[in-house]
C-alpha cells in the first residue's frame, strides 16, 4: 500500500505528486528526502491536496481540487550507524502439523523467510530462522479452559473438536541488521 511521490522544489517549498489508490482505506505515501533537500533530525509540515473529477448530482463530472484542513508534521530521522543497529528477535507461531513441517524443514523455512522479507521490505538474506519447536495446542487449550472454568463454574472440560488443528510450529526468527548481515554474507 505504499506509493513513492515525485517531488520538486517550487518557490522554496517541496511539492510532491502521486496517485491516490481509491481502493485502499489507508495509503502510505513516501517522500524522497534527497528530492527536496530535507535535513535529517529536522521537523517539516505538510498539507494535502487532491485533484480529480467530482461526480455531480446531475451526473456530470467536473474537475475539482480539495485541500486538506489537516497539517501533518514529521521529523526526518537520523541515520543510525550500522555498528549501533541491533538485530530484532521474535517468535511467530504457525498452526500446522509438526510432521508436515518436519517433512520439509528447509522448504518451509525458505518460504517463511521470503514472506517475512516481503512483509517488512528487507532482503531475505537478513531473515534468519534460528529454530522451530512443536507446540501442542490441545494441551494449551485445555489448560486455558481449565483455569477459566475453575474460576467461572464447575463445567467439564470440552473434548477436542474434530477438524481443529491441535498442533503448531513456533519459529524463532531474527532480522539481522544490514551491517551484521553483510558481514556474514561475505
Amino acid at each position: 500500500n505504499e506509493s513513492f511521490l515525485r517531488c520538486s522544489v517550487v518557490n522554496s517549498a517541496c511539492c510532491c505528486a502521486g496517485f491516490v489508490n481509491p481502493y485502499l482505506r489507508v495509503q502510505d505515501l513516501r517522500v524522497p528526502v534527497r528530492d527536496c533537500g530535507f535535513e535529517r533530525t529536522k521537523t517539516y509540515h505538510s498539507l494535502g491536496l487532491v485533484e480529480g473529477l467530482l461526480l455531480t448530482q446531475l451526473g456530470t463530472r467536473q474537475p475539482v481540487r480539495l485541500l486538506s484542513e489537516q497539517i501533518a508534521e514529521a521529523e526526518i530521522p537520523d541515520i543510525v550507524p550500522p555498528e549501533e543497529k541491533n538485530p530484532v528477535n521474535f517468535n511467530i507461531v504457525l498452526v500446522m502439523p509438526w510432521e508436515e513441517y518436519n517433512s520439509d524443514k528447509a522448504g518451509y523455512d525458505a518460504q517463511l523467510r521470503t514472506e517475512l522479507s516481503l512483509a517488512v521490505s528487507i532482503p531475505a538474506e537478513l531473515v534468519k530462522i534460528l529454530g522451530a519447536q512443536r507446540v501442542d495446542l490441545s494441551r494449551r487449550l485445555q489448560e486455558n479452559v481449565t483455569s477459566e472454568t475453575a474460576i467461572l463454574s464447575a463445567a467439564p472440560i470440552p473434548a477436542p473438536v474434530p477438524g481443529i488443528a491441535a498442533e503448531a510450529v513456533n519459529f524463532d526468527v531474527r532480522f539481522e541488521t544490514e551491517a551484521r548481515g553483510l558481514e556474514q554474507l561475505s
